[in-house]
């Protein structure tokens, strides 16, 4: 079994989409922020969220994370995709002239706020996170490419930073 968390209306080809909306239609409707997910110890072989984490807060985040180990089976894969808070800081300054005159600390909160994110990511960040939540082999991906034939090409948005990350097998 394939999941992909946090589907919104993206459905994917041969995966399970999980959203707490149901104007999507996802097969699952569970609402991510509320753990555990409703699928059994090691019943998936792979896990895709892509901008999900930073719809929730640090702390549901990492029980998301923490969720999608216990679900997955031994040698499973996550993958997660997430907007790079990093790249956003530097695209500020061309893309909003009118916050030139505002410190970073302001811009982080306006474009934080706009947009209803709980969290920002970066590689660091998520990595780390990853291996607290129990993941090894945890590595930066090009986007839709992964050397997991399944996780090639899924993403939708143009932005953001992929990160992989395997559950170990024991």
């Amino acid at each position: 079994m394939n999941l992909n968390i946090g589907s919104g209306a993206d459905k994917l080809p041969d995966w399970i989409s999980v959203d707490m909306n149901p104007e999507y239609s996802p097969d699952v409707i569970h609402d991510v922020r509320e753990t555990p997910l409703p699928f059994a110890d090691g019943s998936a072989e792979l896990v895709y969220m892509e901008m999900a984490l930073s719809q929730l807060d640090l702390r549901g985040g990492m029980n998301l994370l923490k969720d999608c180990h216990r679900i997955l089976e031994p040698g499973g894969w996550i993958r997660v995709n997430e907007f790079n808070f990093q790249s956003l800081l530097a695209t500020w300054e061309t893309r909003k002239p009118e916050w030139h005159d505002l410190t970073q600390a302001e811009k982080h909160f306006n474009w934080f706020h706009r947009y209803g994110w709980h969290m920002l990511w970066d590689c660091e960040t998520l990595e780390k996170h990853l291996m607290l939540a129990g993941f090894e082999n945890i590595h930066e991906e090009t986007r839709t490419l992964s050397k997991i034939p399944a996780l090639c090409g899924l993403e939708k948005r143009r932005s953001g930073f992929c990160m992989e990350g395997r559950k170990p097998c024991v």
